[in-house]
This record gives C-alpha cells, structure tokens and sequence, in this order.
C-alpha cells in the first residue's frame, strides 16, 4: 500500500469546489495542504516533488473533461492517478452586500462555471457580460475586493461565506444532476487492487489497424473495442496497396510483443 500524502497541492484558492472535495478524504483533510493558481501549476509541483500528492478537476459531468487535467496529465508530466473523488456541484449567484439583481452588468467565474449556467443567465441577465476568472472561488474573492455594486460571481456557497459576499440566486446551474470528478495524482506506483477499481487511459490511435479480421490480433482488438466502447462501426478488410505484405505483418507482430512488454512493467508496478 502506498505511504499517505503528508502534503497536497490543490487547485485553488480557498473555497473552491476543488478545496471542498479534497476535504471529503480525511486523509487529505490531514495533510498539510497548499492551493495553486492553476491544475499546470499543481500537476508540476507534484512532478518535482514540491508535494506528494495533486488534487483536480479531471472530467465534468455537462462540460466534460477538463483539458488543463488531461492535457498535462498526457503530455507534461509522468504521475498516476491514486483515486477519484466525485462531487455533484450547485452553484449560486453572489454579489456585494446591497447589490440587486436588476444591479448587476457583470458575471465571473471559472469558465466551466459560466458554461454551466448558459440557459440561467440567457434568461435573467441577457445583458451582463460574462468574464473568465482563474476558478470559481478566484472570482467571488476578486469581486470583494473590488468593492463593485454592479458586480456579480457565479460559486459555491462556501466562496460567499469566506469573501463576504451575499448570495442573489442558488442553484442557478441549468442541469441539477450535475457533477465533477477530482483526481489525486502523484509520482507513487500503483494502488492495490480493491475490487471496485477503474483504470485510465489515453489511446493515440491509428487511422487503420495492419491486418485482416481473420487475423487473431486484429481480431482480438476489435473485440475489446467493441466492448470498451459506445460504438465501432467496421468499414472493411481489404488488400493494402504495394508490395509490403510480409514486412507489415512483422511490423504487427513487433507492436504486439512490445505492447505486451509494456502491459507487463506496469502490472509489476502494482505495490
């Protein structure tokens, strides 16, 4: 079993959906515990071992992956994901003490955020511009300080709590089943199995697979496709052009056996 995180970098600032599910692990909750403008910032910290452990946003149930997340995890930094923390997420409309919602010229949050409330805000604040922040929490801590009285943040509740805002509306996202999934990701090997377990991965794919459907591999890839995904539409098996019959067929034989090398050095990473 892997030794726990004594210390974990998060997305943050403070009151983020993020900080919020992290504090759901006990774990977690324990260690010592540091907030990062951004996921890039919280995976290279983990990567160079500022912390043991990273704690973000991977995939949102209406929005869905979370391209900071996936596209570091791929191609910036080497870590596993050590487990997953799903949340369902509501959030609410904020303002400075005294604002009204006939008041308000201007929406912030995370993008995602804004995403998520398109049908709320198209309906009561058609004319209010909507700005970018860095997260959900960033925007309600930068609008009290701003002092603005035309303002207006769209996070979770604990945001309005810990930057003195008031909330104006709650629950103003457009799907009530909405959640987020966290991941914590470190530099350790593998977890134990658990026997409820899920495993990620990222495929880069070939726009043809070398071989016939009477080929056992070709085959065999075909099955699993079919079973892993919502849907492959087969298109045909035919002669490929050229004379490179034989060395194709090497070439196949090569990617398997190294596949298989591949599969069997992170099975022997499993502690």
């Amino acid at each position: 079993m892997n030794p726990p995180a004594t210390s974990v970098a998060y997305f943050g600032p403070e009151a983020t959906f993020t900080q919020e599910a992290l504090l759901t692990e006990p774990d977690l909750a324990a260690a010592r515990l540091t907030s990062l403008p951004s996921i890039t910032a919280v995976l290279n910290a983990v990567a160079r071992g500022e912390a043991d452990g990273g704690f973000v946003p991977i995939e949102n149930a209406i929005e869905g992956t979370v391209s900071a997340t996936i596209d570091g995890l791929i191609h910036d930094v080497d870590l596993h994901i050590q487990r997953e923390v799903v949340m369902d997420i509501h959030l609410h409309l904020m303002a400075r003490p005294g604002t009204k919602l006939s008041d308000v010229r201007t929406v912030s949050s995370y993008p995602h955020a804004l995403a998520q409330c398109q049908a709320y805000l198209a309906d009561t604040l058609p004319e209010a511009e909507q700005r970018a922040a860095n997260s959900t929490a960033d925007a309600a801590r930068l609008l009290g300080e701003s002092g603005s009285p035309e303002g207006a943040a769209i996070a979770p509740r604990v945001a309005a709590e810990r930057y003195g805002l008031v909330i104006l509306a709650e629950d103003v996202e457009d799907h009530p089943e909405n959640q987020t999934r966290f991941v914590l990701v470190a530099r350790t090997k593998v977890p134990r199995p658990t026997g409820h377990d899920k495993t990620s991965i990222v495929c880069y794919q070939r726009a043809d697979l070398a071989g016939h459907i009477g080929d056992v591999v070709v085959a065999d890839c075909l099955r699993d496709l079919h079973a892993g995904l919502a849907g492959v539409k087969f298109l045909g098996s035919y002669p490929a052009a050229g004379e490179h019959g034989p060395e194709q067929r090497r070439q196949a034989d090569a990617a398997w056996q190294a596949a298989d090398d591949w599969l069997r050095g992170l099975r022997a990473a499993v502690e």
